[in-house]
């Protein structure tokens, strides 16, 4: 869930009592089109509690009870006059409650001691007089929106006692769902920086896939904040301890143990390598922890789940030891250590005695275990050394990648100690000075690839609290690379991998489901777009869309294509009734899909799959059209009946009281019946065939529901004909024919065609058609005229037989220069005259029975053009 500036700024204030804040400008509207979700609370103890909302200038909303505030006094008296001031009601205290008998755990007594109220406010004693002036006092700058005057009240009174020194906070109220946009496919980190474009996040070279692992992040929701622990010096802050970049929260948990005061910014007094590094942890802290996508800065590993503890320390042993034990007691998940003490094998060889004997090293033995993962950087000495804290079991050594690269860089320290290998040189806030500004640079040494591998632990500690540091170890070295060239490296991290299994590899159910099969489609509403997702491999997404009358309809995915890949199944497929789908087309892209598909009247479904968890956004456009006469009208009279010869027709009837006629020969015989049939329909129809003398020789109807599509096989010999199609009900619609010779299956070639008929082609035939099911045949005599077959279309593929039912050729893809038609092509110049089977099938999923297949437009030619 994303924070918001005014969220944190509260709470951070009320923790740690600014007193010297910057000079900020604040400004807020009414915009009662904002409204909290939902408006209030159900029932409780206390009755419906309402709610109001909050926005910053990013779109970015809270929720907040409307009549309360959360109150830290600093002692009874400030309790009392706070209560008879605002006309307060005391709700509820932090006290911890007593442990059940039994359970042997004994409570220290300063956690019976309430530090906090739930205090309910009168509103008639709230007004925004000094709303402004108070909150630029206690340094809440920025521009907001609230929902409500009574919500404006209530963050005025807020404001008014944060700026006279007290704590207090609106009580935000939590949302199931991560608001916002779960479908990251960018990020902006100030002027035209996308962090997915920086090569030590992405899936090339390193392959660290840290994109993925934030896509992932985004889309699944944070269900808890880590802290990181950042053990270093050289911290950016000013002189009331609040950070000077918008990377990090503005006042950050924080403790200077070299001159023991609650401010640890200024520069380090450390050397790196001979050489000063003043902002070394400024550095270290940007790698772990910078704000992702905030439009400025930089973007750390852990920057969408993770909130700083920084420790300014002078890095000697007793300091460092002094942090890492209150890096325990304040909460810290992840402990990151940028630096190496005592790498002289005989005093180190020394102090390990002492570990053993006297808990030398208790500290970071009491971190390990109460549960925290302890991260390190092995050193940039380029030697099989180590140190501490490195060489302390249940430590994460990270060693340095070249960059782009899965090799180690020459300066890193290797050797069996080291447990995982992490780019280096990342992109960082840093400064140069002490007067200059921060800056967007790069952070190096193994000093930035130990902070890399703490933001991707505090990312698993953010899905699976309970994981230790050897089991992040664990998880690193199971789901990492092992397959450098170079021997140094063993593992390499794969931080999509990592992230992925300590989150259990789903996503959460979005909140249109469930709709994984028709009888549970959901019916989304045109111009809206739905943020969703596929929660799991097993996930199918269903959707209606019902179309009154004829209807272009054109649906708009994005994607990150990085986390999986969006199936469509048989696209839109008409549920029931008469008509078929048509397919305009369809365009995959980077991270997106645009479909857009011509459907008749009445309801089609849609089924969205992936092969593995994939958020997606969704919506789709529809709009409404009326059928243009077909291209062999004028046919409404037998006197205008349009001559037509073998091959497959589409046509329309346009208005109400359109009929079609058509005339041909009829040529068949005993091995080559001649039929007419009708291969699709989007209406009830009703077809009569009249000889030459104008007697009726046939009448068929589709049915009410088009069931039964009229089939005429017409009589041995050659004779002209005439084919009346009109609708049986007056509708408007489409629909398709065919007409020609066909052969039965030859024995051989039933088990490949089943019962489907083959039809008899010549050269220049068939042309234009549809496929209607999962496949079509044809029979063709192969001569000197008839040198390749050509198939223009989408989604389907050649395959050729001879009459005994073995394949003796398939199609191979072809593309016409200039955008042309694209397809498959067969070459028959090396087979030898005779006849030939040639089968059209449909590739990809197929219908499962729930609904029909859409039909397949394409182009067939036969004979025509060379190899």
């Amino acid at each position: 869930m994303k924070h918001l500036v005014w969220i944190l700024l509260l709470v951070w204030l009320a923790a740690c009592g600014r007193t010297n804040p910057p000079s900020v400008t604040f400004n807020y509207t009414l915009d009662p089109t904002l409204q909290p979700e939902p408006a209030s609370i159900p029932d409780g103890p206390q009755g419906p509690r309402p709610l109001a909302a909050v926005a910053d200038a990013q779109g970015n909303k809270a929720t907040f009870v409307l009549d309360e505030v959360i109150f830290s006094p600093k002692n009874q008296g400030e309790l009392q006059d706070f209560l008879t001031r605002y006309g307060g009601t005391v709700l509820s205290n932090n006290a911890v409650p007593t442990p059940p008998p039994g359970s042997g755990i004994t409570l220290e007594p300063k956690y019976t001691t309430p530090t906090e109220y739930l205090v309910k406010i009168d509103p008639t004693k709230l007004d925004v007089s000094t709303f402004k002036a108070d909150a630029e006092k206690a340094g809440l700058g920025g521009t907001f929106k609230i929902s409500s005057e009574g919500g404006a009240k209530l963050m005025a009174l807020v404001a008014r006692t944060l700026a006279s020194g007290q704590g207090a906070s609106a009580n935000f109220v939590g949302q199931g769902d991560a608001p916002g946009d779960t479908v990251l496919l960018q990020t902006n980190e100030g002027g035209s920086n996308n962090a997915f474009a920086w090569a030590e996040f992405g899936d090339t070279g390193s392959k660290a896939n840290v994109v993925r692992a934030w896509q992932f992040v985004a889309a699944r929701g944070v269900p808890r904040r880590s802290r990181i622990a950042i053990l270093d010096g050289g911290f950016w802050l000013d002189s009331a301890g609040n950070s000077l970049s918008a990377d990090f929260p503005t006042h950050p948990l924080q403790y200077d143990f070299v001159d023991g005061d609650y401010n640890a910014g200024g520069t380090s007094l450390w050397t790196c390598g001979g050489s000063a590094c003043p902002w070394h942890g400024t550095g270290a802290a940007s790698v772990a922890l910078s704000a992702l996508n905030n439009g400025t800065g930089a973007a750390g590993t852990g920057g969408q789940v993770a909130d700083p503890i920084l420790f300014k320390t002078t890095a000697d042993l007793y300091q460092v030891k002094h942090a890492v034990r209150a890096a325990i007691g304040w909460g810290a998940d992840v402990i990151s250590m940028s630096f190496g003490i005592c790498n002289v094998d005989p005093w180190c060889d020394f102090a390990n005695v002492a570990y053993e004997v006297t808990g030398f090293y208790n500290a970071f033995e009491d971190a390990l275990a109460a549960g925290r993962v302890l991260v390190a950087s092995a050193g940039n000495n380029g030697k099989n050394a180590n140190a501490v804290p490195c060489k302390l079991d249940g430590v994460i050594c990270v060693g340095a990648l070249a960059n782009n690269s899965n090799s180690a860089i020459g300066y890193s320290n290797f050797g069996p100690f080291v447990d995982i290998w992490a780019p280096t040189n990342i992109h960082a806030v840093y400064r140069d000075d002490t007067n200059g500004p921060l800056f967007l640079t790069t952070f190096g040494g193994t000093s930035a690839s130990a902070p890399f591998i703490a933001g991707i632990a505090a990312m698993m500690r953010a899905y699976n609290p309970a994981l230790t540091s050897d089991q992040v170890k664990n998880i690193l070295q199971q789901t990492g690379y092992n397959n450098s060239p170079d021997p140094k490296v063993n593992y390499y991290v794969n931080a999509f991998a990592a992230v992925l299994q300590a989150a259990g590899n789903f996503l959460n159910p979005d909140r249109l489901e469930p709709n994984n099969t028709p009888a549970q489609a959901s019916t989304p509403t045109p111009g809206t777009t739905y943020d969703l997702s596929l929660h799991n491999g097993a996930d199918q997404d269903v959707y209606r869309v019902n179309a009154p009358g004829y209807s272009r309809v054109n649906f708009i995915f994005n994607y990150p294509d990085g986390l999986g890949k969006l199936g469509l199944g048989n696209g839109l497929v008409k549920e029931s009734g008469c008509g078929d789908t048509e397919l305009i087309s369809d365009k995959i892209e980077a991270n997106g899909r645009n479909v857009i598909v011509d459907v008749p009247p009445g309801n089609s479904l849609l089924t969205l799959s992936a092969l593995a968890r994939l958020p997606y956004h969704f919506s789709f456009s529809q709009v409404p059209f009326s059928l243009d006469p077909d291209a062999l009208e004028p046919n409404e009279t037998g006197n205008t009946a349009r001559n037509v010869g073998q091959g497959s027709y589409s046509a329309t009837l346009h208005t109400s009281s359109d009929v079609d006629y058509y005339s041909f020969t009829a040529t068949a015989s005993s091995s080559k019946p001649f039929i007419f049939n009708i291969l699709s329909t989007d209406i009830p129809l009703t077809v009569r065939i009249f000889d030459g003398g104008n007697n009726e020789v046939f009448e068929g109807s589709t049915g009410p529901d088009c069931s039964s599509l009229p089939v005429y096989t017409f009589p041995a010999g050659t004779a002209t004909y005439t084919v009346k199609v009109s609708a049986s009900a007056g509708e408007v619609g489409k629909y398709a024919f065919g007409l020609g010779a066909f052969s039965p299956p030859i024995p051989p070639l039933i088990t490949i065609f089943g019962s489907l008929k083959l039809w008899w082609i010549n050269p220049g035939d068939p042309g234009d058609r549809f496929l209607k099911g999962v496949k079509e045949g044809f029979l063709f005599e192969r001569n000197v005229d008839i040198r390749n077959i050509q198939l223009g279309g989408e989604g389907l593929h050649l395959n050729l037989y001879n009459l005994n039912g073995n394949k003796v050729a398939e199609g191979q893809p072809f593309s016409t220069p200039g955008g042309g038609p694209t397809g498959e092509r067969i070459d028959l110049s090396s087979l030898p005259a005779g006849e030939y089977a040639l089968e059209v099938l449909r590739t990809g999923e197929f219908a499962d029975g729930s609904v029909r297949l859409p039909l397949v437009p394409y182009n067939l030619q036969l004979g025509v053009g060379g190899p």
